[in-house]
């Protein structure tokens, strides 16, 4: 547990110098994608890559993604899906087991290809997929 808190403390610390170099109103907080610390419809919008594929249940993670942006916010989510992921080495052998210990070392290796199920299921009218 202490290891993922000060890589999330290294995370936020970069985020948090980013924008303040292009001075935008934004705010950084580490939480857990599954329980989001906003009210119901409190966000106007939502940038998440990457993170479904460590989540233990992407599908509430979605529902709390829906429920903290109100009406007509917009939520980007960019996840890949390492069940398909392409290696073109010489060696077959070779490029069959990385991609395979790729998406061994992730909880949802096929997070990217389910986006759309996820979506619609934590109620986002108007999903859209664009690989």
């Amino acid at each position: 547990m202490m290891r993922w808190a000060a890589l999330s403390e290294t995370m936020l610390n970069e985020a948090r110098a980013r924008p303040e170099a292009a001075d935008l109103p934004v705010e950084f907080r580490r939480g857990d994608v599954h329980h989001l610390p906003f009210a119901d419809g409190e966000l106007d919008g939502c940038w998440v890559e990457r993170v479904l594929i460590h989540a233990e249940a992407p599908s509430v993670a979605m529902s709390e993604m829906r429920r903290v942006l109100r009406d007509g916010g917009r939520a980007v989510i960019m996840e890949p899906d390492y069940r398909t992921l392409a290696i073109d080495a010489p060696d077959r052998a070779v490029s069959e087991f990385v991609a395979a210990t790729f998406a061994a070392k992730h909880r949802n290796p096929g997070a990217g290809g389910a986006l759309l199920r996820l979506a619609l299921d934590a109620g986002f009218a108007q999903a859209e997929v664009t690989p």
